[in-house]
């Protein structure tokens, strides 16, 4: 039986919802005063922009492995095949095949350091460090993502998933057709 779990940051549910309640409140101003059809076409690309961005990249943890889902690249890697798993600018995965970034799971800036408490960083296993990097923080989303993926690697018996790696190029697709569409409704003054 295999057991996953997935790793979304709530920042993103946060900032994508701002802009569908912005785009709903410019769609009822443009009703009231004319231009509904570009100001639709540029909610329209402005929400599959922030889908993009915020909502579609996650993080699967599962028995045999890891999937990594960027807005347009998805990666599955065996936990076999991983030899490091690590944070800078945001979580990466080094491994046989090469190196992938998650989106999922920025880090914090360089001074987010200075609010982690000693008592933090409990059940963490960092032993031996009188410091750690913003990116490790029990309370960033690169250092929870990396926790959980070491957590995962450490605790892995049995088969590995094969290495898996595809482009899907609908997402993006769809916002070049909505930016064009608002571009020339925006030209044509409707």
């Amino acid at each position: 039986m295999s057991s996953s779990e997935t790793f979304r940051p709530k920042s993103g549910l946060v900032l994508s919802g701002c802009t569908i309640v912005l785009s709903v409140l410019l769609i009822w101003s443009a009703l009231l005063t004319g231009a509904l059809g570009t100001t639709i076409a540029w909610s329209c690309a402005a929400n599959i922009l922030v889908y993009l961005i915020f909502i579609r990249p996650k993080i699967i943890y599962s028995d045999q492995g890891i999937c990594i889902i960027n807005p347009i690249e998805e990666i599955t890697i065996g936990w076999s095949d991983i030899t490091l798993v690590d944070a800078k600018w945001c979580m990466n995965i080094s491994s046989t095949h090469g190196r992938f970034n998650a989106w999922a799971a920025p880090a914090p800036s360089r001074h987010h350091s200075k609010k982690i408490h000693s008592s933090e960083l409990r059940g963490m296993d960092i032993h031996g460090h009188t410091s750690i990097s913003p990116a490790r923080s029990p309370k960033s989303e690169s250092g929870i993502a990396v926790h959980m993926a070491q957590v995962r690697l450490a605790n892995f018996r049995g088969e590995s998933s094969e290495f898996i790696r595809s482009k899907s190029w609908g997402g993006a697709t769809l916002l070049v057709v909505s930016v064009i569409a608002a571009i020339v409704l925006t030209m044509s003054g409707i």
